[in-house]
């Protein structure tokens, strides 16, 4: 049950957070880093180093953990919105240990024309894996 009530409490945590333009040239847009992080009980994101181009979206996530249990993130589930079309990178899944911080390069290539003025951030696909569980007790057998 206590597991249930934190994973409901992540999968609440879908934030948007929109990042704004930083001057570039005509072909490339670099993006100001986001000053607030996006910040719950169990996780804190920090978003930086944007950048689109018309092949490609990329932009550096750090997720801190603040939870005394182990984080499974799941970037693959964070939503990516550019005008009217929403996008999901395809990044592998990570564990963060108890107050663990990691940085993780989003990026996007598969899909329309990135080269956008603004664009807005979901992140989902967090789970606690509880460190306070029961040992599992095993038979006692012969190594060979």
């Amino acid at each position: 049950m206590k597991k249930r009530i934190a994973l409901a409490f992540l999968a609440a945590m879908t934030t948007t957070v929109s990042v704004a333009q930083k001057k570039g040239d005509k072909y490339t847009h670099y993006f100001k880093d986001v000053e607030e992080p996006i910040e719950s009980k169990a996780v804190n994101i920090e978003l930086s180093n944007g950048v689109s181009r018309i092949e490609f979206l990329k932009f550096k996530a750090k997720y801190i953990n603040n939870t005394g249990d182990f984080l499974w993130v799941d970037p693959s589930q964070t939503t990516l919105t550019l005008g009217a079309i929403e996008l999901k990178p395809s990044e592998k899944s990570f564990i963060l240990e108890p107050g663990e911080k990691k940085s993780k390069t989003i990026d996007v290539k598969e899909g329309a024309d990135f080269l956008v003025d603004n664009f807005d951030v979901a992140p989902e696909g967090f789970a606690i894996i509880p460190t306070d569980g029961a040992p599992v007790s095993m038979p006692d057998f012969q190594l060979p």
